[in-house]
């Protein structure tokens, strides 16, 4: 057991520095960005921070399944997309989206892997009172899985059965 403890010490240490440094480099570029557009970036940060609920809480540290919507993939993208048309580079921006990605496909394949041909969903959409599936990751994985012969149910009373398009 004391093995396993000083293992996840040491994991501890290692991602919380991890975190850190990219809390380092997340202001930084926000700076990059703010400065470009003739904003205070640190001025912009204090604001940021001040979000108690979601910003600056536990609220999305913990590991799970990939993040979609109408707004959290949207954002980062236009963000790298306008930086990039003015000749500027955001690395830890400009990697979110394709990290994500590369996430789902793991979770797909994890899945496939274990799964035994069955999947059930209860709740499908990211936030109550929304019927919005845009960029869902929970569709594409529907869609993934169908196409590989498993039987996937949903039930989302919020969604009505026409607005549930499942990609090819």
């Amino acid at each position: 057991m004391s093995g396993q403890t000083s293992g996840t010490a040491a994991l501890v240490k290692y991602f919380s520095n991890g975190f850190h440094a990219l809390k380092v480099v997340f202001a930084n570029e926000v700076g990059t960005r703010c400065r470009e557009l003739g904003a205070v970036g640190a001025a912009m940060m204090r604001v940021f921070c001040q979000d108690s609920k979601l910003n600056i809480s536990p609220k999305y540290l913990k590991p799970g399944f990939s993040f979609g919507g109408s707004c959290v993939p949207k954002d980062p993208r236009a963000l790298v997309s306008e930086v990039g048309k003015r000749g500027l580079r955001l690395p830890v921006l400009g990697s979110i989206l394709h990290s994500n990605e590369i996430h789902l496909k793991r979770c797909i394949k994890i899945v496939t892997e274990q799964g035994d041909g069955e999947l059930v969903w209860w709740v499908f959409r990211s936030r109550k009172a929304r019927d919005d599936l845009h960029e869902s990751p929970a569709v594409e994985l529907a869609g993934r899985l169908i196409g590989k012969g498993f039987d996937v149910r949903i039930y989302e009373p919020s969604i009505g059965r026409g607005r549930l398009q499942v990609p090819t």
